[in-house]
């Protein structure tokens, strides 16, 4: 994992934005580094009326060396995302998935932007080709001195 990328996402986090019809969003972050510091681990935490929590586990496989993030929720849903790392303080994660509900592959993107040295951006958008993507919310985090 890259020093940078570790010291600048742990630690606690609350932030306030929109999806993309206008409703606020706020939700709580916990990061922290684990096993030796070779994983960080996320608990994000939205806050009423959605209530969607869920657990990440970011890292590199070392066999590959590609940025791995795997995230299980409340909903019992487990994805897996790809990313080609911290890159000018960006982070950004996508996954393919098929719908039960339907024959139809659904692409994510959560995309994690360093906007000071206390506070970043995340967006999360959908897409069905990968291609076009549209907004499904964001959050801008600040960090908390808890």
């Amino acid at each position: 994992m890259p020093e940078e990328m570790v010291s600048f996402f742990t630690g606690a986090w609350s932030g306030a934005g929109a999806f993309a019809d206008g409703r606020p969003i706020e939700a709580d972050l916990e990061i922290e580094s684990v096993l030796d510091g070779r994983f960080l681990r996320y608990r994000h935490s939205t806050r009423d009326p959605l209530t969607w929590d869920g657990l990440w586990i970011w890292g590199v496989d070392p066999a590959s060396g590609d940025f791995i993030a795997n995230v299980f929720d409340n909903r019992g849903l487990a994805r897996e995302f790809e990313s080609a790392g911290w890159r000018d303080d960006r982070l950004v994660l996508v996954t393919t998935y098929h719908s039960a509900s339907a024959d139809a592959r659904t692409f994510e993107r959560f995309t994690y932007e360093k906007t000071s040295q206390d506070s970043f951006r995340m967006t999360f958008e959908r897409s069905r080709d990968g291609i076009e993507w549209r907004l499904g919310d964001y959050l801008d985090f600040e960090r908390r001195e808890d």
